[in-house]
């Protein structure tokens, strides 16, 4: 598959998996208003902004989709409880839209560049990312990838760090 052209008359779709393809254009589904689940990893895309009308989405994952640099186009989905950005070079500007997401309890955002983490502190503090987050109890957890980022500071999360059952990448040092 290579092209999403019909998918924008699929008004009701909630669910919507296709990575692995050969897809680069999102603009046939900017107007699935619905969808709650969205996966296009490993594809070529690289703009987010059809996305930007998007309110309902929970799950996110564009893993490996390594020619997105922008994430705002994300910024009106408060509900997203789960997002896998690996690879996504979105940097410390792209931690301004992971601050909308205060009921996120799992998040990948390993080797996107990040070296800032005061976000998820911040996020943490208002009860995202952590074991008590609605929906984490039912996923085994919160859900922490930081791989591959050289983070300047933990401080932010070592509060938390007996609250989250998953967390892989942090480092004492």
């Amino acid at each position: 598959m290579s092209d999403l052209t019909g998918l924008e008359f699929a008004e009701n779709l909630t669910y919507l998996r296709f990575g692995g393809t050969a897809v680069t254009d999102l603009t046939p589904i900017s107007g699935l208003q619905n969808l709650e689940y969205l996966r296009f990893n490993n594809t070529g895309v690289t703009d987010l902004s059809p996305l930007a009308g998007y309110t309902s989405l929970t799950y996110f994952n564009a893993n490996t989709v390594t020619g997105i640099t922008d994430i705002s186009p994300l910024a009106g989905n408060t509900g997203i409880k789960e997002i896998i950005l690996r690879e996504v070079p979105f940097g410390n500007e792209g931690m301004a839209t992971i601050a909308n997401f205060t009921n996120m309890y799992r998040i990948n955002m390993r080797s996107t560049g990040v070296t800032d983490i005061t976000v998820l502190g911040e996020l943490m503090a208002q009860g995202a990312l952590l074991d008590t987050t609605d929906g984490a109890d039912e996923a085994g957890g919160a859900d922490l990838d930081l791989r591959g980022l050289s983070i300047e500071d933990w401080s932010p999360i070592e509060p938390y760090l007996d609250q989250i059952s998953n967390l892989e990448g942090y480092s004492e040092e």
